[in-house]
């Protein structure tokens, strides 16, 4: 048979010589290509009279086709056949399997070959010589034959002509499985605590936890603490270490808000971004989507008087007259107090089919936020004051 490209890789073009050793590839595009020829007892032979496909040449096709594409293949091959399990000795299924062998002075890939359904792999048309064989699945520790993670520690597998070389089995181990948790949500300036979990065979157990924050920072512990300094949608990445150097990785959304506002009584929270005017509202039975408010105001303070001091009760009130207050939040907010005056104040007014939402947010040395809602669909109101103080009013 030839073949391009080399098998198992997956075979783009096949085909078998006629009674007097010729054949025809047709029908591919122009380019450049790896032809490799192979039969039963001999081994498999690359363009152009190369043994193994790190030394093979590229077959060149141009518009007038190519009619020098020989093969003189050497008689006595063998073959290296074996099994692939995984925990419990269940077959292991398309393991990558490869054969190397020492060629001028190098371990070369000579030969690959893929397991099936069953873990059975065969590698035909193997040159006679003295191989080191490794199988590295998808979820499992690379090995080499004979249960060694270290190459020059692998027990050679000969090869003699025309004979099969039996029993080149592995029992794999499963690599370390990562987990970062999350999603996160944190509030822009805050500490925020990201929590991994890793599953490990007990013999290889985790020595390295690496984090990766999304922002250009870094981290290190099962459990690491950051503070990300602006709102976004950031991922982070854990990376886990056994042992024998075996990593595995997970990632974990985590999404930062300018401010985030808690209701404890009622049940509410409001998360709000301010530079990309985005909001969301959570009520106790309702989960309302990320929304783009229709209109959202900072005033600063120092330039804008929308403040009024009260000398007899020694405290800080809105000016309502100076601020577009919707009317179901206006009766809330006339109600308040404050101790200190607040460097800024955020006015938040939304109306779409789902959901009327009306907030105000003071930022000063603790930040507070009331807000009223409306679910659209159910007319359902809703109500969220986060300050200590005003926890008692309903």
């Amino acid at each position: 048979m030839v073949a391009v490209p080399d098998p198992p890789t997956g075979t783009a073009w096949s085909t078998t010589t006629g009674a007097v050793g010729t054949y025809t590839l047709s029908g591919l595009p122009l380019g450049n290509y790896l032809v490799s020829a192979f039969a039963k007892d001999y081994a498999r032979q690359f363009y152009y009279g190369h043994d193994f496909a790190a030394q093979a040449e590229n077959v060149t096709l141009g518009s007038g086709g190519r009619s020098d594409v020989n093969f003189q293949l050497k008689y006595g091959a063998g073959r290296i056949l074996g099994h692939v399990y995984g925990a419990n000795m269940a077959p292991v299924n398309q393991a990558q399997l490869e054969a190397y062998l020492l060629v001028g002075g190098s371990w070369i890939v000579a030969y690959r070959a893929r397991s099936s359904s069953d873990g059975s792999y065969v590698m035909p048309s193997v040159l006679p010589g003295s191989y080191r064989v490794k199988a590295f699945p998808s979820g499992y520790v690379p090995e080499w034959y004979q249960g060694t993670y270290v190459e020059g520690a692998a027990k050679l597998v000969p090869v003699t002509t025309f004979a099969d070389t039996i029993d080149i089995d592995f029992t794999l181990e499963p690599t370390p499985v990562a987990e970062a948790g999350g999603p996160y949500l944190g509030q822009a300036g805050l500490s925020l605590t990201l929590n991994g979990v890793a599953y490990y065979d007990p013999g290889r157990p985790i020595v390295s936890w690496n984090w990766e924050f999304g922002d250009g920072s870094t981290g290190s512990g099962a459990s690491a603490n950051h503070t990300y300094q602006a709102a976004g949608i950031y991922t982070a990445k854990l990376t886990v270490t056994d042992t024998m150097g075996t990593q595995a990785t997970d990632t974990a959304t985590v999404v930062i808000w300018s401010y985030c506002f808690a209701d404890q009584e009622r049940g509410t929270k409001l998360y709000i971004n301010t530079s990309s005017q985005t909001f969301q509202f959570i009520a106790p039975d309702k989960e309302f989507a990320v929304k783009k408010a229709t209109r959202m105001e900072v005033i600063d303070l120092t330039k804008v008087s929308a403040m009024i001091y009260d000398a007899r009760t020694k405290k800080w009130r809105i000016d309502s007259k100076k601020l577009s207050l919707d009317n179901d939040i206006k009766p809330f907010v006339e109600l308040q107090r404050w101790d200190n005056k607040p460097d800024k104040i955020i006015l938040i007014f939304h109306r779409d089919e789902e959901l009327m939402l009306s907030a105000l947010v003071l930022d000063g040395t603790q930040d507070s936020c009331v807000a009223v809602a409306k679910d659209m669909k159910t007319s359902k109101f809703y109500i969220l004051i986060d300050r200590p103080d005003l926890k008692r009013l309903k």
